[in-house]
């Protein structure tokens, strides 16, 4: 008869160890370049797909973006939450919002040309965003920061990535269009 590996109790001990470091690793918010193991086509399919993006998704559209961050790429896409726009003065939002040349030069001040990883975040000191404008990247603590804003995790997508961000990046005065 046959003996299998799963049954073994050596490999049983190595498994609940490994899956208690998994676990332990989710509850100290494991790592800001947690990679969702789930792929999307495209990076407004990531967006989309998870609930924290309503606002940027909502932003995207206005801005008529939609179709650009679904084409090839690659794109590297700082993705601000739903709480980082409610930080925005609302007045300040709202006119962002209904000034699409400006509105769209702000997003894509978040949008970086190629698919770029955490070891190659961890190299820069400063990236060109699509719109022109340089965003400065920074280490602190173990932990990357763009702008003043620290990165927490990541989607891949098809045709980039998406990094979570809690705080929408403005553009210098130069760069912001309108």
């Amino acid at each position: 008869m046959m003996k299998t590996f799963a049954k073994t109790p050596a490999l049983l001990a190595a498994a609940a160890l490994l899956a208690a470091g998994f676990a332990m690793n989710a509850r100290a918010g494991g790592s800001e370049e947690h990679m969702s193991k789930k792929s999307h086509e495209n990076v407004v399919q990531a967006l989309t797909a998870k609930r924290h993006f309503k606002t940027l998704v909502k932003a995207v559209g206005a801005a008529d973006l939609v179709e650009t961050l679904q084409g090839p790429g690659p794109f590297t896409v700082f993705a601000p939450t739903d709480r980082a726009f409610q930080r925005v003065p609302k007045t300040q939002l709202d006119a962002l919002m209904s000034d699409t040349p400006k509105l769209k030069s702000v997003l894509l001040y978040h949008v970086v040309s190629g698919d770029l990883t955490r070891a190659d975040l961890e190299k820069e000191t400063a990236l060109t965003t699509v719109n022109g404008a340089t965003l400065p990247v920074t280490m602190k603590g173990g932990h990357i920061y763009v702008g003043d804003t620290r990165v927490w995790r990541s989607t891949r997508a098809g045709n980039g990535v998406v990094y979570t961000i809690g705080k929408v990046l403005m553009p210098p005065e130069s760069h912001q269009g309108g």
